[in-house]
């Protein structure tokens, strides 16, 4: 008998120490957009969607989907693991298997630090971004592999930092497009000469490591300050071919005011950059400007939000003007962009949406030589939704029309694209289609 209490107390202290494994509860999200349209040419567009918005302006196939699973729970402490992976292509083609990108995987522990437990230590791969929705633009993105802790109670606020490491030879690397180099022989006089082989040159590679501290508190009811900072430094392996340029370190500081109420939400957000990153075009989390003008510099202003006037009216808008200088010696430019999106609710599951952006770009260079490039674009879809609540957002199926005008001081610009015989750029198009987008 002292036996069989001996092992059932050694099985109960167990069971006890041990940390807890039962079968976890995943929740399970993700996002996706299918679109088929026509415009001249045959060509579907999306032309300037972070400028003129992107109702009624997208070609793409896309999909994300995550989990989140907590699969342990140790001395009050919760361990979670979230992954995220994303699927895209082109509508007019399928979705192929190398189109599949792991976009997050990561575990957080809470309640690990006696001091704070809404405090959160996580490690792995992970979304470090802040983002505008009818312009699908990521104003600050940082995301990759890295480590950081979130929710750190200092005074009346939150402190989040964290360092995240990205590679960008995607979008840019030192062997200006050059991919292969010619294999070199000599001729019977012993001169060099090219030969028919060629072999894959080794491409430069540059990587950013952000360091970021972020700070979060409250100012009045409904009301909140960010106040955030990240530094970028650069580094790179160089390859065979490359170019004499090299990037520098870059920084990028923020300030945003949020003020939200049940009906309304607005944010108004000031940022610099200075560096390698600093040009009005730049998300402010490329590094992509010569390291001979490290005192490039660039200033934004960003107000965006939403309000739902009633129970059958509201808009979204984004409003941004930005500005840099500093860089390729005298050279500067301002960028000044809008978009409103209004929506009326016209029965329990229809609504009218219109969407209308409009962007203006202007340069001028070291010898007093001046450009812009100006454009244009509206919408008006008819989408079917769920009976939900939420007025200006939801899953839904769009049919929509769009007029897409582009100028450059009254010359063609690209981007507009009409494949007919002639294979010209044109100034404006106009495409009608459907799109079926949701999540969850």
């Amino acid at each position: 008998m002292k036996k069989v209490n001996l092992l059932l107390a050694a099985v109960v202290a167990a069971s006890v120490a041990a940390p807890s494994f039962a079968a976890p509860t995943i929740d399970t999200y993700g996002y996706f957009r299918v679109n088929a349209s026509s415009a001249k040419g045959g060509k579907m567009t999306k032309w300037e969607v972070n400028n003129v918005g992107r109702l009624g302006n997208e070609n793409d196939n896309y999909g994300e989907f995550g989990f989140r699973v907590p699969f342990a729970t140790v001395n009050d402490t919760t361990w979670t693991f979230q992954g995220t992976w994303s699927l895209l292509s082109e509508s007019e083609q399928g979705l192929t298997p190398e189109e599949l990108y792991n976009k997050e995987a990561f575990v957080s522990v809470k309640g690990l630090f006696d001091f704070d437990k809404e405090a959160e230590l996580w490690a792995g791969r992970r979304f470090l971004r802040q983002y505008n929705g009818i312009t699908d633009w990521y104003y600050s993105d940082n995301s990759g592999n890295g480590a950081g802790i979130n929710n750190l109670t200092i005074g009346s606020g939150k402190l989040s930092v964290y360092w995240s490491r990205t590679s960008k030879d995607n979008d840019y690397s030192y062997n200006n497009g050059v991919t292969y180099k010619q294999i070199k022989g000599k001729d019977a006089d012993g001169n060099e000469k090219g030969s028919g082989l060629y072999e894959r040159a080794f491409e430069a590679k540059k990587y950013v490591d952000y360091f970021n501290a972020d700070y979060t508190f409250g100012l009045w009811d409904g009301a909140e300050l960010l106040v955030k900072d990240t530094y970028g430094v650069v580094s790179r392996v160089s390859g065979d071919v490359h170019s004499d340029e090299d990037y520098g370190n870059n920084n990028r500081f923020n300030v945003e005011l949020h003020v939200g109420a049940s009906n309304f939400w607005n944010s108004t957000s000031f940022e610099w950059f200075h560096g390698s990153n600093a040009w009005v075009d730049s998300c402010g989390g490329w590094a992509d400007v010569k390291s001979g003008q490290k005192s490039a510099n660039t200033y934004r202003l960003i107000n965006q939000g939403w309000s739902k006037l009633n129970s059958s009216f509201g808009f979204e808008h984004i409003v941004t003007y930005a500005y840099g200088s500093g860089y390729d010696d005298d050279h500067h430019e301002t960028l000044l962009k809008a978009v409103v999106r209004p929506t009326l609710k016209l029965t329990k599951m229809t609504k009218l949406v219109a969407e209308l952006g409009a962007f203006r770009k202007a340069s001028k260079d070291s010898e007093g030589d001046q450009s812009a490039t100006n454009g244009q674009k509206y919408t008006l879809a008819y989408c079917i939704t769920p009976d939900t609540d939420n007025l200006l957002f939801g899953p839904a199926i769009k049919f929509f029309v769009s007029y897409i005008h582009a100028d450059n001081d009254g010359e063609q610009v690209k981007g507009i694209t009409s494949f007919d015989d002639a294979y010209k750029d044109v100034k404006h198009n106009t495409l009608f289609g459907v799109q079926a987008e949701g999540w969850w």
